[in-house]
């Protein structure tokens, strides 16, 4: 019996081994070529590359129109499709100036705190647009209540919608009920 499985060329276990490896390189083959599939979808392509300045162009030049015609939802919605287009510091300007047009006081903090304190852009604000931003920031300072002292891992619930913590939580001026739990532990507050 050695003899035949010396002259096959197999040992005992050794098929079971070899069936093993044989999935273990199909998984892996199958893992690569999922890899593979999804960064070429991630990948822009192109015509996308060209279409994102273009589209931010025809977006910005509507918001504009918009906001000159004091119609500060849609100016604030033609900001925002703009700026999933190609996001930056102006956009985010636009975004807070319709904001604060709008009495959202906190969305124009968050929006102009953005613009000033973001990232590099490859489209800055000029100085104009930025002590204009500064400018209204220093309005809605007052009309606003910023928090910077938020618990790491804590679940937010502000005035019953839940809330994405983050380092800082801005709130409008007023009567705000809190609520924030943490390692199971939860406590809640009346804000004024």
């Amino acid at each position: 019996m050695v003899r035949a499985m010396r002259a096959t060329g197999s040992r005992p276990g050794a098929c079971a081994r070899r069936e093993r490896c044989v999935r273990a390189s199909h998984a892996l083959v199958w893992a690569l070529a999922v890899a593979c599939l999804g960064l070429c979808l991630a990948l822009p392509s192109p015509g996308a590359a060209q279409a994102a300045p273009e589209l931010y162009d025809r977006e910005v030049d509507a918001a504009l129109a918009a906001y000159d015609a004091s119609h500060f939802d849609e100016a604030c919605a033609h900001f925002r499709a703009a700026h999933r287009a190609w996001p930056g510091p102006r956009t985010l300007r636009g975004i807070g100036m319709c904001s604060y047009e709008l009495h959202d006081y906190a969305e124009a903090y968050r929006a102009l705190r953005a613009a000033l304190d973001g990232p590099p852009s490859d489209r800055p604000l000029t100085d104009a647009q930025r002590a204009h931003a500064a400018e209204l920031l220093a309005r809605l300072e007052p009309l606003v209540a910023v928090y910077t002292d938020v618990p790491p891992r804590a679940s937010l619930v502000i005035d019953g919608a839940a809330v994405e913590a983050s380092e800082t939580v801005v709130l409008p001026l007023g009567a705000h009920e809190l609520t924030v739990s943490r390692d199971g532990r939860t406590v809640a507050a009346h804000l004024q």
